[in-house]
């Protein structure tokens, strides 16, 4: 697996958002933060800014854990991310 996590991530069952930053970071050439797979370890990836630019990391909190993925614009009810695991696609 090209994002190196393949002992990490033995199952699609697995919640892939994480994996999905992952593979996108690396490939932009970017250190992936510390047990990437767990979407709340992409609060230590960056810097924080104060509004959402494209291509900025969105992480998204939820009880049990949380969602993340890449912001890609926004119209006036919602902004739009893209991110792994939605429906089991990207």
């Amino acid at each position: 697996m090209e994002t190196g996590l393949a002992s990490d991530h033995r199952a699609d069952s697995i919640p892939w958002c994480g994996l999905f930053m992952a593979h996108v970071a690396r490939g932009a050439g970017r250190e992936v933060p510390p047990a990437p797979l767990w979407a709340l370890s992409w609060a230590r990836f960056g810097v924080k800014g104060s509004q959402p630019e494209l291509g900025d990391v969105l992480l998204f909190i939820s009880q049990g854990g949380g969602q993340v993925g890449l912001y890609i614009g926004e119209d006036s009810r919602c902004d739009h991310v893209l991110g792994g695991n939605q429906g089991d696609r990207v």
